[in-house]
């Protein structure tokens, strides 16, 4: 596992990273929200179950999940894993996709998705200035 064995560098990535993720948020914030679709076509069922194989974010929590409870030095524990992780992955899955096809209609409306993204902008620049405080306390940095 890598670690830093300098502080000012760790500092220096925290900043960095957390006004990346203020700029980010700044970026959502003041997205224009016109959308334009090429098709009307929807993905169809098979294409989002095939998609979900390649999910990386589901790959990396798999095996995050993995390392966690090192499951891989018993193979009793790992089918476990993988069954309670599929019980609770497809129900999430298909939940996910009801209400995205429920949220269609209010999804097409400009007023909501300007709300939407300011206040998802805003939340994670609020994210982002909480990590830097609280990084700058837990150094002993007096207030800013």
């Amino acid at each position: 596992m890598f670690t830093f064995q300098h502080d000012a560098i760790e500092q220096g990535f925290t900043i960095v990273s957390c006004l990346f993720i203020a700029y980010i948020g700044y970026k959502i914030a003041t997205a224009d929200v016109t959308l334009s679709r090429k098709s009307d076509e929807a993905p169809r069922f098979f294409s989002g179950f095939m998609l979900q194989w390649l999910n990386p974010k589901a790959w990396l929590a798999c095996v995050a999940g993995i390392s966690a409870f090192e499951l891989n030095e018993s193979l009793e524990a790992l089918l476990g894993f993988i069954s309670i992780y599929f019980i609770c992955c497809y129900p999430c899955l298909a939940l996910w996709a009801v209400a995205g096809h429920k949220m269609r209609n209010v999804m097409k409306q400009k007023s909501f998705l300007q709300i939407l993204n300011r206040l998802t902008g805003a939340v994670l620049i609020i994210i982002a200035t909480y990590l830097l405080l609280s990084n700058f306390i837990a150094i002993g940095v007096p207030y800013i």
